[in-house]
């Protein structure tokens, strides 16, 4: 009986198999291995989406315009209710301003808000990133809009000349006050009082915050006789005190104005007639540009980039674009003289009678509008590629 049951559990035995076991080390690598070939799928495909989302947000630098060409009929149009109307960029919008009323609009002409203002003025309106400020200077006071919701309200009390705002909703106001020299008084986006800057009695030409509101820059003009000075300041606001500020004179030219000042990044920088001044405040350093040497007629720039026509040496009108600081540019000939030129965000408009061609930083034209009637000043928005002109009771728009 007992041999019996050790046959049947002998025949019942698994027979052994030589199985190959993996190894943790040889499992371990597998895994990298695939986890990288994972991680490499993703990084081609992270590549290709940031590749088209620049080449989507950039087409027309790279070129890239479906309709080259457009008419009047193309444009989008806007039926106003008056023919005297303001007209501000506003971001992606335009601002229209008639009769106490300031109205956005998208570059689509669609109707995006309306801001009603309690006095019916003649307002001077100005915007930057989020916000609006609007002055009226026959009461001294200041409006100040975020998202076209009022903020702010501000009391001047004194002759108010001019203003504007940054992109944290600083306010600057030149105004001045019986018998007294021209003051900047500098509010945060409340409405709170921050600074109260006297300048000096020379005549107070453009003046700008930078973006972290720690600096203001100015031109001033002090006449004497029949020559003019023109300085270039910078104050320290963190070190105003009392109403009295330390005022750097950064840069001084004698018989030439200062057309603009702007910053960017930590430098100011300053248009004259035909040269550029770049100032650093960090490292005190100065670059001077000369940007033409021939007749110059119009000018445009932003951050360290600048397009400008000229009429050139053989006294054909050509359209310049460069980067400030190379000696290297590109020139386009053009038919003729323009009417108006703009350059906004790396497109250049040249603007004549009843067309307007488009041309980007590389110089090739990438678009061109055909008018049925002669064109007004153009006012260019959303980030440069948009344009809108006011003409009669009519706003005509397209978007490139």
């Amino acid at each position: 009986m007992r041999k019996a049951v050790a046959e049947e559990n002998k025949r019942r035995k698994p027979v052994s198999k030589n199985i190959k076991v993996k190894s943790k080390k040889e499992e371990k690598k597998k895994i990298e291995i695939n986890l990288n070939k994972k991680q490499k799928i993703a990084i081609i495909v992270a590549v290709l989406v940031i590749i088209f989302v620049i080449a989507i947000n950039n087409y027309t630098s790279l070129g890239l315009v479906l309709n080259k060409n457009i008419d009047q009929k193309d444009a989008v149009q806007v039926e106003l209710e008056t023919s005297n109307n303001k007209i501000v960029p506003f971001g992606n919008e335009i601002l229209v301003y008639s009769n106490g009323t300031i109205t956005s609009y998208n570059n689509y002409g669609k109707n995006t808000g309306e801001i009603v203002i309690e006095d019916t003025v003649d307002a001077d309106i100005q915007s930057c990133g989020k916000y609006i400020q609007v002055i009226n200077k026959d009461r001294g006071l200041v409006y100040v809009y975020k998202n076209k919701y009022e903020v702010a309200r501000i009391k001047i009390d004194g002759n108010v000349y001019s203003g504007n705002i940054n992109e944290q909703g600083t306010s600057v106001i030149e105004y001045s006050t019986s018998g007294n020299k021209t003051i900047l008084g500098i509010y945060d986006s409340s409405g709170k009082q921050k600074y109260n800057v006297k300048l000096s009695n020379n005549i107070v030409g453009k003046y700008v915050l930078s973006d972290n509101s720690k600096y203001l820059a100015y031109a001033d003009v002090n006449v004497k006789g029949i020559s003019a000075q023109t300085n270039i300041n910078v104050i320290d606001l963190t070190d105003v005190k009392e109403e009295e500020s330390n005022t750097n004179t950064v840069h001084t030219e004698d018989n030439s104005l200062a057309y603009d000042i702007y910053w960017t990044g930590n430098s100011v920088v300053a248009r004259f007639e035909d040269n550029y001044l770049l100032y650093n405040i960090n490292s005190d350093e100065k670059t001077y540009i000369q940007i033409s040497s021939g007749q110059m007629l119009s000018v445009g720039d932003y951050d360290r980039r600048c397009a400008y026509t000229e009429i050139d040496e053989n006294g054909i009108c050509v359209l310049n674009i460069k980067k400030m600081t190379s000696d290297k540019s590109k020139v386009i000939s053009l038919e003729d003289t323009p009417k108006y030129f703009a350059y906004e965000k790396g497109i250049a408009y040249v603007c004549y009678g009843k067309k307007i061609e488009a041309y980007n930083n590389w110089g090739m034209k990438i678009k061109t509008y055909n008018s049925d009637i002669v064109i007004t000043q153009p006012i260019i928005f959303n980030g440069g590629t948009s344009l809108v002109m006011a003409i009669s009771n009519k706003l005509i728009m397209f978007t490139i």
